[in-house]
């Protein structure tokens, strides 16, 4: 028994705190997960907002639109 402590109780404890260190670990790498899932899902809602108004655009002035030359 070193400091007092039993093997069993230093174990424990070593136990203990890999758990916490474990737990603390996953955590991390949820909220990351959580923060890449959200920043793709607003990249998607920023393309599909830009497609929607090209879309729009295109219907509006289409007829305007010439291909293979310029406005000029």
């Amino acid at each position: 028994m070193a400091d007092g402590i039993s093997p069993d109780t230093a174990a424990s404890i070593a136990a203990q705190k890999q758990a916490a260190a474990d737990s603390a670990a996953m955590s991390a790498a949820t909220a990351t997960a959580q923060r890449q899932t959200s920043e793709g899902q607003q990249k998607t809602a920023l393309v599909m907002s830009i497609t929607a108004g090209n879309t729009e655009l295109i219907k509006q002035f289409g007829s305007h639109i010439t291909r293979g030359s310029s406005a000029a």
